[in-house]
């Protein structure tokens, strides 16, 4: 299982955190079984809207077969048992910054 950050990023920064699709590619890189994007959705850094990142990774994601692991903030799972994949952040809450 990899934990990999995925959020606040931008175009004019980008040695400061990955991009989604680029969190894709390093848990590939590092031949994870599942992936768990942290670093997003919690904290007001960057110009994008807070679900993005994880609408670009679930698009990065799909087509390359990595399973994620997506649970709300603050809950938990167990490592293989059920579905780890919860898209919480399409229910609510998508008002865009602006």
């Amino acid at each position: 299982m990899t934990f990999l950050e995925c959020g606040a990023y931008n175009e004019l920064w980008p040695f400061v955190h990955m991009f989604p699709e680029e969190t894709a590619r390093a848990h590939l890189d590092l031949k994870g079984r599942v992936l768990h994007p942290i670093h997003w959705g919690t904290f007001n850094l960057s110009l994008h809207a807070w679900n993005d990142p994880m609408q670009r990774l679930v698009r990065a994601a799909g087509p390359c077969g990595i399973e994620t692991a997506t649970p709300m903030a603050g809950e938990t799972f167990v490592y293989g048992t059920g579905s780890r994949e919860n898209p919480w952040w399409t229910r609510g809450g998508e008002k865009e910054r602006g």
